[in-house]
């Protein structure tokens, strides 16, 4: 991987995000050492060059980024489970150094000690590496913060203290029991006063001691509204292997108004309602799952009325950057059909949508073949490497692309 130096403090140098998973370091003015983060990139991230994602920030990077970004793959393409995402890896501390920029920095009393610099690395996380992944990718106003174990005592912390930091926090089984529970002994006593308004989803695995059933037994002694904490426990889970489980049940609320419940879209109206509904939970829309529309297409290619036609118009005004993926299973669907005509004028709107999505001149090479028009085929397969020389695209979907071998 590459190793891109950020420099956000005294004039920014970015590179083009053309890896896969990059490997960053950023120079930090809070910490004394510079942070050293991991960044995932969703499959559809060439397609359109102006759409935007969530992010997921993953304490204990070096750890966990492999695995989650492998999941978050899978749940948000093949199994359509919820929108695609970027994901960060904060990692390039060694373990005693990290232990102690997630611990609290307080002593019994809530006051302010040195045995933690966990506000040091919030104040990092808000003013050095958030400003940075914004700055390189195109971010979406949603965040997330996770962590697990002393990451998750970590997250817990942030989500108390800085809720407005993040609109989500995942702590997963948590180390709560830090220095005899402090952080629940000193939360008990600032909720008399103030009680913060966050999203905070805390998991425990099949474990003793973690201090997080004395958490739970401190927010529910009283209805400690507006905290929204949900939790779940995975008693067939190990604390090395609750991770995996919790991601899945965190991100799956997390996204569930993005979730369609036929996974396709029966109508124009349906397009409608369900951008009504994703932005009033998010502020904003969000990416459509690619399985939606590769499903809606399968539902209705066959249909003699214009329901395709209703249904790209409004995707076009919804979800302008998802409209050329759309048009393009549309147009290749027309093509097997060999209704040229048709498919042609599906690809001419799949360009001024976006022109340089790689599929868009994939398909127009398809439909030069089927008829016949070898120079134009040329044409177009010249373009489609030549954007795969600057686009970065999963291997898979490089395979399905069939393209014919150089001569």
């Amino acid at each position: 991987m590459f190793r891109v130096l950020l420099l956000i403090m005294i004039g920014l140098s970015v590179a083009h995000a053309n890896l896969l998973n990059q490997r960053l370091q950023l120079p930090s003015e809070f910490l004394d050492r510079p942070h050293e983060l991991l960044v995932y990139t969703p499959p559809s991230y060439d397609y359109d060059q102006d759409q935007r994602y969530p992010v997921l920030y993953l304490m204990d990077g070096e750890y966990n980024f492999n695995y989650v970004t492998g999941l978050i793959e899978l749940w948000s393409n093949i199994s359509s489970k919820h929108s695609e995402m970027i994901v960060v890896g904060i990692s390039g501390y060694d373990s005693g150094y990290y232990r102690q920029l997630a611990s609290p920095p307080w002593d019994d009393e809530g006051q302010p000690s040195d045995e933690g610099s966990a506000d040091k690395m919030m104040k990092a996380i808000v003013e050095e590496i958030k400003p940075a992944i914004n700055e390189q990718f195109r971010t979406h106003d949603l965040e997330i913060l996770s962590g697990h174990s002393m990451g998750g005592l970590f997250t817990t912390y942030a989500a108390m203290t800085q809720p407005e930091a993040f609109d989500y926090f995942i702590a997963i089984s948590p180390s709560l029991w830090w220095q005899q529970q402090r952080v629940t002994k000193v939360l008990s006593k600032q909720f008399d006063k103030t009680i913060p308004s966050v999203n905070l989803y805390m998991s425990l695995a099949n474990e003793q001691g973690m201090g997080v059933h004395g958490f739970l037994e401190m927010i529910q002694a009283e209805r400690r509204e507006p905290l929204n904490l949900q939790f779940k426990h995975f008693p067939d889970e190990s604390h090395g292997s609750v991770g995996l489980p919790t991601y899945e049940w965190a991100l799956n609320d997390i996204f569930a108004t993005t979730q369609l419940k036929d996974r396709y879209f029966e109508s124009a109206k349906a397009v409608e309602k369900y951008a009504k509904q994703v932005k009033k939970a998010y502020g904003q829309t969000l990416p459509v799952n690619s399985a939606y529309l590769r499903n809606t297409c399968y539902a209705h290619c066959g249909s003699e009325d214009d329901t395709l036609g209703k249904i790209d118009v409004a995707l076009a005004k919804s979800f302008p950057h998802d409209v050329a993926f759309f048009r393009v299973l549309v147009a290749k669907h027309l093509i097997k059909q060999e209704k040229f005509e048709q498919a042609e004028k599906w690809l001419k709107k799949a360009v001024q949508a976006s022109p340089d999505f790689i599929d868009v001149h994939h398909a127009s090479y398809l439909l030069a073949k089927a008829q016949n028009d070898e120079k134009q085929a040329a044409q177009y397969l010249d373009k489609v490497r030549n954007l795969l020389k600057s686009q970065t695209l999963r291997q898979w979907h490089i395979n399905e692309l069939n393209l014919p071998p150089k001569k």
